[in-house]
């Protein structure tokens, strides 16, 4: 491994903890307990980064804002909107309320209360359920483990997530783990003296629909009251959110929704699972990985600047100025990245087509713009069709514009204006797949 390791220039481990983490001593130094479990892998540590900017709520809201089809289609999101983020977990559930500050960047509020409940809860209720019916049919001395083996079965998980006040069935049938065989109980009908009393029948825990419904009150009860208590807040300084988002893998959960849906749905508009391009289990890995995505596209757009050559031209232009887009500035939706634009003055005077090379260049070349090749990162070919469309009141020879938008880490956009600001050509270039 440390010679695997020796051929990157660094590596970053982002995670995210949990937002109640900070109030108990034991794990309030999550960075540094992260950095022990990491660094102990590996012989040298130097090139290895351990990131913690973010709690799982915040993470979340990230995962919402970009990789929902909510955002994709309409990009409502702009500076001053509210995204309240709930993680569903196994042990905790996270919530967070997030400014859009502008264009990819949100400003978290202070960290809510963490509640401590998920869906293990649900696991936990119904453990004690077959546990007291299998002991009241006479297996005592197996019944916890038994119990045990069937909460974490496939049975129970799937008919949890699945399970919907509507669906109709009155009764859930939760089937023994391989392997075990229990016999009818009661084993006469007679001695069934209430219709809500679960029963074994052909190998199965029968359990009444209104029972196993009662299994996810205490978790639904305590997630409402983490939102209501955000609601609560906002009310007081006259605000609502924009939206109101669900992910993690509770937010999978029917019932829960279900319930989540009838409470909030007609008051705020609702993100779930649904709506999610990501599983909804890795939207904390997902929302953590743009942030590291963004830092580093921030940094690349700071640390380097771009140089333009045209086929008639020997210099090597270089742009100093490399500044955010104006369309960012006026009007700050919410994107997964804001754009940096650079700008050159040239012009083609042979020909239809005016062929340029675009480099980025090292921001600390002092040689730049002589053209040094030592110190160019990468370039790209553009080829401009100048009879794609006339020059407004004059020759297609005349001096025009070309505008690097920085979008992405692999993608520029590239756009040719003319001397008026016409926009005139429009290509996409793909460093992965055109660089020479």
């Amino acid at each position: 491994m440390a010679q695997t390791m020796e051929t990157f220039i660094c590596v970053d481990f982002g995670m995210t903890g949990s937002g109640s983490w900070a109030k108990f001593p034991v794990v309030a130094d999550f960075k540094r307990l992260a950095e022990d479990a990491v660094f102990s892998s590996f012989i040298t540590t130097d090139k290895i980064r351990i990131h913690t900017h973010l709690t799982e709520g915040e993470a979340s809201a990230l995962c919402l804002l970009n990789c929902s089809t909510v955002a994709n289609k309409s990009r409502e999101f702009a500076a001053g909107d509210i995204v309240v983020s709930c993680d569903i977990g196994g042990a905790t559930t996270d919530i967070a309320i997030s400014i859009v500050a502008g264009a990819g960047k949100l400003d978290p509020c202070p960290q809510l209360r963490v509640h401590p409940v998920g869906v293990m809860s649900i696991d936990m209720n119904f453990w004690e359920l077959p546990r007291q019916t299998l002991r009241k049919a006479g297996l005592q001395q197996n019944a916890d483990d038994l119990a045990k083996e069937m909460s974490c079965g496939k049975w129970f998980t799937s008919t949890r997530s699945s399970f919907a006040r509507t669906s109709g069935v009155e009764r859930i049938e939760i089937v023994l783990p391989p392997g075990h065989t229990v016999g009818d109980w009661p084993s006469a009908e007679t001695e069934i003296h209430d219709h809500r009393m679960s029963i074994i029948r052909d190998n199965s825990i029968s359990i009444h629909r209104d029972v196993f419904e009662s299994l996810f009150e205490d978790c639904v009860q305590q997630i409402e009251a983490g939102v209501d208590e955000v609601m609560a807040k906002l009310s007081k300084v006259d605000r609502v959110p924009t939206v109101l988002g669900f992910c993690g893998g509770g937010s999978k959960t029917v019932y829960i929704m279900d319930r989540l849906r009838r409470r909030y749905g007609e008051t705020t508009p609702i993100i779930d699972h649904r709506q999610l391009a990501v599983s909804a289990e890795l939207a904390t890995i997902t929302g953590n990985s743009l942030a590291s995505n963004m830092t580093q596209l921030q940094k690349f757009a700071q640390n380097t600047r771009f140089g333009i050559k045209s086929k008639e031209e020997s210099t090597l232009k270089v742009d100093s100025t490399l500044r955010v887009a104006e369309e960012n500035k006026k009007n700050p939706s919410f994107y997964m990245t804001p754009v940096w634009v650079a700008t050159f003055a040239s012009s083609s005077r042979r020909g239809k087509v005016a062929r340029y090379t675009l480099f980025p260049v090292s921001a600390n070349a002092a040689d730049a713009g002589s053209g040094n090749k030592d110190r160019i990162l990468k370039q790209w070919v553009v080829e401009v069709d100048l009879t794609k469309k006339k020059w407004k009141g004059g020759s297609r020879t005349k001096e025009h514009y070309m505008l690097c938008k920085i979008v992405g880490l692999g993608k520029i956009d590239v756009e040719i204006q003319s001397h008026k600001g016409r926009v005139n050509y429009t290509e996409q270039v793909d460093p992965e797949s055109d660089c020479h």
